[in-house]
């Protein structure tokens, strides 16, 4: 994905803006790239992903209550670049989802789910989706399919039990702060079958 435009719906009864055109240049690219990387435990990544969020600026045009949402993403995408460990680069996606989540909710903007995906891959972009779009059905569907996706043939089973341990809580979070702590108490365990074995 190499750019987005969101259509940024009326943050103020006040100052309606409902259809004005926000094109947000590339976030949502180096954002995805984020949270794969963190999937995977790939921490060199995850600085380059980060450090590709804090280089983009607002557009011009802007209003200043979306230049600071577009701040708030720079500076989630700044603790990315800098994150030292696994654990940390889980806590600063976190960040960086619910800045996303902040913005959008305001503004009644859905993320689309994406189209690509097999087997507990697609319910977990599922929750990505839904975390940042507020959608609390959407989280909570998301959370029921992953728990519920047979465990990869590859998996370490007590590895698996966590992950489904760590989503069966994560499920019942209902505000973009805890959708977005329970995310990165998944990441985390989704780690340990994705990344290679290192320190974290």
């Amino acid at each position: 994905m190499t750019g987005w435009v969101l259509i940024a719906a009326c943050a103020s009864p006040e100052a309606p803006r409902a259809g004005v055109l926000w094109k947000m240049e590339d976030h949502a690219g180096p954002a995805i790239q984020a949270r794969d990387a963190v999937i995977i435990g790939d921490l060199a990544a995850v600085h380059a992903a980060g450090a590709a969020l804090e280089a983009r600026g607002p557009v011009p045009g802007l209003s200043r209550e979306d230049r600071a949402a577009i701040a708030g993403v720079q500076m989630a995408g700044a603790r990315l670049s800098r994150v030292n460990g696994r654990a940390d680069a889980a806590g600063a996606a976190a960040a960086l989802a619910e800045a996303c989540a902040d913005c959008h909710v305001a503004r009644g903007v859905a993320v689309p789910l994406e189209a690509s995906g097999a087997g507990h891959s697609q319910p977990a972009r599922a929750m990505w989706a839904a975390l940042l779009s507020g959608d609390g059905a959407g989280w909570r569907g998301g959370a029921a399919a992953l728990a519920a996706a047979p465990m990869p043939t590859d998996a370490e089973p007590r590895a698996w039990r966590d992950l489904v341990a760590r989503v069966d809580v994560a499920g019942d979070a209902d505000t973009s702060a805890t959708r977005a702590a329970g995310y990165a108490s998944v990441a985390i365990a989704c780690q340990a079958c994705h990344a290679a074995e290192e320190p974290s």
